[in-house]
């Protein structure tokens, strides 16, 4: 079992909440741009949450989508994910 996200910011919550207000899964540029913080922000903290279970991420390949040019990597909340995002939501009046 990974260790609990230790760490609960600002920019965290605003990822949730973007991942938890969608049910189809988000490329890493729709989560910045919808949660208002910087790709590599964003990034990172979609690294930390997927290492704790918290996410998981797959490939949506150009025959899913005939404009794209090259595969993106989509995420979305695990159940636990999803169960905590809201806690964390709830707790910063978000819900």
């Amino acid at each position: 079992m990974a260790p609990a996200i230790q760490r609960i910011t600002t920019p965290t919550i605003d990822v949730l909440e973007t991942l938890a207000t969608t049910e189809t899964p988000l490329p890493c540029g729709q989560i910045a741009v919808r949660s208002r913080h910087q790709k590599t922000t964003v990034y990172k903290i979609l690294e930390r949450l997927e290492s704790n279970d918290w996410l998981k991420s797959d490939w949506l390949w150009p025959s899913d989508k005939p404009h794209a040019r090259r595969p993106k990597r989509v995420y979305q909340l695990t159940p636990t994910g999803k169960a905590e995002a809201e806690a964390i939501l709830y707790e910063n009046g978000k819900l």
